[in-house]
């Protein structure tokens, strides 16, 4: 094997945690102290305890309720079953929330899974790449005549979280026999400029958002929210949310 194939194959090994037969052995040999097994396996377990490591590094209020021994176990149990498909380490979190949904450590922590997406809802958020905004001084400049065909495009650094527990109070500080009650919510989770923020929104300000993201423009919007406020009240609230949004920093750009 050339050094690309035998790149390939050592990643196919390290990627399968030990247990996969593959070529990789034919281009070791055994030396005085160790067979080819145990001089792969070095590479290996190493690999694992990273990752492993990194994925905890991801969920630190997690691990606080959980503990670090209890949370490792948890993401061992899921590398066992989502390997990792990437060389970086960064994405190899990505399923671990709804990996916990159905592991039994929701039987002591039945929020884990809500926790775990938030935490890493944060996380990739914050390692996004960056994008454009649009400020208030530009949409000022849009002409009245324009409005009513004016579509709004969010940032792809937001993300929405419907979650039945307030996670979002949950923190490393808070004690570790603390109870949560079930309080159905939506959470707005972005980023603007380095920073994650997360707040609650309203049932206006996430039908908004849904609005938006089907491509309704201003005029749409407004005769949606029409039903249940008069035709001033929906453009009032439309407009005040989204000038709110420009202070958050959430809307990228404007098409009309």
């Amino acid at each position: 094997m050339n050094l690309a194939e035998i790149q390939k194959e050592f990643w196919k090994y390290l990627s399968s945690y030990n247990k996969l037969p593959n070529l990789i052995k034919n281009s070791v040999e055994n030396s005085k102290d160790f067979t080819i097994d145990e001089r792969l396996a070095v590479y290996g377990n190493a690999y694992l305890w990273r990752l492993q490591e990194a994925i905890a590094m991801d969920f630190p209020i997690l691990g606080h309720f959980m503990g670090h021994d209890q949370l490792m176990n948890a993401i061992k149990d899921y590398l066992e079953v989502n390997p990792s498909e990437y060389f970086s380490i960064s994405r190899a979190s990505a399923k671990f929330p709804y990996f916990l949904k159905t592991h039994p450590i929701i039987g002591s922590y039945v929020w884990a899974d809500e926790l775990a997406q938030f935490e890493w809802a944060k996380v990739s958020l914050f390692e996004n790449l960056d994008h454009g905004i649009l400020t208030k001084s530009e949409l000022i400049k849009i002409p009245t005549e324009k409005w009513p065909t004016l579509k709004f495009k969010l940032i792809p650094n937001l993300t929405i979280m419907h979650t039945t527990y307030r996670i979002e109070e949950l923190s490393e500080e808070s004690e570790l026999d603390i109870k949560l009650t079930p309080t159905p919510q939506s959470l707005k989770v972005w980023r603007k400029q380095e920073e994650v923020y997360f707040s609650t929104t309203s049932h206006e300000e996430e039908d908004l958002l849904m609005a938006i993201r089907a491509g309704n423009n201003f005029n749409e919007i407004c005769s949606q929210f029409g039903i249940k406020y008069s035709e001033t009240q929906a453009a009032q609230m439309v407009f005040n949310i989204i000038t709110d949004w420009l202070d958050d920093e959430i809307i990228e750009s404007i098409t009309y």
